[in-house]
């Protein structure tokens, strides 16, 4: 693989309008939050409930419809932005999946047989204190399960909003757009590094951040590997998270 861009691009040639949806997601997020803690707040006090202490369980149904909401006004934000190109981008992204779909299966395949083995590695070799059976990430996604209603909303933010949005702004935008100018490669390097870390911030052993590292690359190498589409790095993504998904649905 070279270390340089193929092509020389301008600093033109970077969708700078892409960089502005991850602002509107956030400030969208802080917007509704307020506006429901306003509502249970008023709840609240109507009912003579003096003991509201303001948090939203990241996990509960009311945040899971509200991470829902957030993604389609989104969507519907970057159509509008892309109004003269999204269905010939979602139809060369459908393409690309068509195209890759070995890729993809087998990059998965590995991926998988990572994610049963090294656990055991660490259970046979690591120092105690390193050691783990679930990384923090995956029990925190866990308490999504807490209810039959939180369980189907779950599905739509591990199977499809995270994958679409993880994969928009740490390949399409760190590494597609900013990779123009400040080489693929490189930032395809700082891309798994900050995939990997942000995975881990609630992290008892540093070895769990392997798994997350080895999840990147993988989707790292798909994303390069077919030129860069984000169809196939979400595609990825999404059926990482589903088998993920299912499993902790049968567990």
């Amino acid at each position: 693989m070279p270390f340089k861009n193929e092509r020389k691009y301008r600093w033109k040639d970077i969708r700078g309008k892409d960089f502005f949806l991850p602002i509107i997601y956030l400030a969208s997020n802080f917007i509704l939050s307020i506006i429901i803690l306003s509502i249970l707040l008023a709840v609240n006090i109507s009912s003579g409930n003096s003991h509201f202490n303001g948090d939203i369980n990241t996990s509960s149904p009311t945040a899971l419809l509200m991470e829902i909401g957030v993604f389609i006004f989104i969507m519907l934000i970057w159509m509008l932005l892309h109004k003269n190109s999204y269905k010939i981008e979602w139809k060369s992204g459908f393409l690309n999946i068509k195209k890759y779909w070995k890729l993809i299966v087998i990059t998965f395949i590995v991926i998988f047989i990572f994610k049963l083995i090294f656990p055991m590695l660490v259970d046979a070799f690591a120092p105690e204190q390193w050691k783990f059976e679930e990384t923090q990430n995956d029990l925190i996604v866990q308490q999504m399960f807490s209810t039959p209603l939180s369980t189907v909303l779950a599905f739509f933010s591990i199977v499809i909003i995270a994958p679409v949005t993880e994969e928009f702004l740490f390949r399409h935008l760190v590494i597609g757009e900013l990779g123009k100018k400040l080489n693929f490669i490189v930032m395809s390097v700082i891309s798994v590094i900050i995939f990997a870390s942000l995975h881990v911030t609630e992290a008892q052993s540093p070895l769990e951040i392997v798994m997350y590292l080895v999840i990147a690359i993988g989707i790292v190498y798909v994303y390069l590997k077919t030129r860069r589409s984000l169809a196939t790095a979400i595609a990825l993504h999404a059926l990482n998270n589903l088998v993920a998904y299912v499993a902790m649905v049968l567990m």
